[in-house]
């Protein structure tokens, strides 16, 4: 279900994945999940990579097997980390 509890969930298991990954594991659309990382980028807990590849992190010029099928531009990574939220 495409929530943000379920967004959440994904991206601190994943860590980083393009909006395509994210609708799939979500069974959603591409814009849904565009709009659920969004609202969690606007509170500072994942950020929007442009040019990465989402399973290497290597710019749009890798040259892994993942860049054939990845959307090299509209990738998320999550930056909160355990460490952080136990902080707080």
């Amino acid at each position: 279900m495409a929530t943000l509890s379920a967004a959440k969930l994904f991206m601190e298991n994943r860590g980083r994945a393009s909006v395509a990954e994210i609708a799939t594991a979500l069974d959603t659309t591409p814009d849904v999940a565009r709009s659920l990382l969004e609202i969690w980028r606007t509170k500072k807990k994942a950020r929007r990579v442009i040019g990465m590849c989402a399973a290497c992190g290597e710019s749009a010029s890798c040259a892994c097997a993942c860049a054939g099928g990845a959307d090299l531009t509209d990738v998320y990574e999550w930056v909160e980390t355990q460490k952080n939220s136990a902080a707080q």
